[in-house]
């Protein structure tokens, strides 16, 4: 018997059609579709493909639902929904790692299933790829996979030390489209939402530098009432009124050559030190206003800028 791939729509102003999107309604390895002002492009965006990493498919849900990043696209935007099964059982995987299954010479069902949608796809004038994963180690830092280093570099500007490239013959999903930009992202840990939260930016991100959507307003709060949080220290805060620097999207926080100016605190603002790390070896206030210390955190991550791969730690506010 043929191996038949599913291709569903989805209308992104229609709650019925963005609820199809769901793990529960839908066999492995389908494929949804959402209609582009112009059909000659398309992109993809994947998640699932292990199924105890929901971040992509928490951020795909969100957009889908509370935001207007994938009405009125440019392009055609292809929804790859991964390994269902693993994932309502909340396990990597069940007997194929669908991180491994994307190859030429396709063996078992679900390969030959894998392969009918690169065939599918290839059709379809791909722009761009982007595969969303998380990870089981809490201590590691958001990263990239690509497989064309100028391309990276182009795509990501100076994030690209923060990438890897990948090996021949991986049988990953972005190995199977070299000449475009295919990036697998690694958003943080399984089960923390800022890993989702980092998701949502990718496709943010994503999206506008292909020109698919327009550029939409990352996930952050700079306003009153905020919270500098450390994901590795969830317990350390800093309480404060603080009003961050106009131009800290565009600081380069792994390169960090002296103090860098974070923001302006009122009078009353003070470090609260809590936790096996010391936040002060960290940060200072000085004249009321706060500080990074060069030293320190130099793979620091402010989630309200493109500079988001560079680490598994964020400068957010809530």
């Amino acid at each position: 018997m043929e191996t038949q791939i599913s291709i569903k729509n989805i209308n992104p102003n229609d709650s019925e059609s963005i609820n199809s999107f769901s793990i529960q309604k839908n066999d492995n390895l389908t494929l949804f579709k959402i209609n582009g002002k112009n059909s000659d492009k398309s992109v993809l965006i994947s998640c699932y493909l292990h199924g105890n990493e929901p971040c992509g498919y928490n951020a795909i849900n969100e957009l889908l639902n509370k935001s207007e990043v994938f009405q009125n696209s440019n392009y055609n935007i292809y929804l790859l929904l991964g390994n269902t099964t693993a994932a309502k059982q909340n396990t990597r995987f069940i007997t194929e790692n669908f991180n491994r299954i994307w190859t030429s010479n396709p063996k078992t069902n679900i390969e030959k299933k894998a392969f009918k949608i690169i065939e599918y796809l290839n059709t379809k004038n791909l722009i761009g790829i982007l595969d969303l994963h998380s990870f089981s180690d809490k201590e590691s830092d958001p990263h990239f996979f690509h497989l064309n280093t100028q391309l990276a570099k182009k795509f990501f500007d100076k994030q690209i030390e923060f990438g890897f490239k990948v090996g021949a013959n991986e049988n990953m999903l972005i190995e199977q489209f070299e000449n475009i930009p295919s990036f697998l992202i690694e958003c943080g840990y399984h089960f923390d939402f800022t890993s989702s939260n980092l998701a949502k930016n990718c496709i943010k991100i994503f999206l506008s530098k292909l020109d698919v959507t327009k550029k939409f307003k990352l996930e952050t709060a700079l306003n009153i009432n905020q919270t500098l949080y450390l994901e590795n220290e969830a317990n350390v805060k800093f309480n404060t009124n603080l009003k961050f620097e106009k131009n800290i999207n565009q600081i380069n926080l792994k390169h960090l050559t002296k103090d860098t100016l974070i923001g302006e605190c009122d009078k009353k603002s003070q470090l609260n030190i809590i936790g096996e790390n010391s936040f002060e070896n960290m940060f200072y206030i000085k004249n009321n206003k706060l500080y990074l210390k060069k030293n320190h955190f130099t793979t620091l991550l402010t989630s309200n800028n493109e500079n988001m791969f560079e680490s598994g730690c964020y400068i957010y506010t809530i």
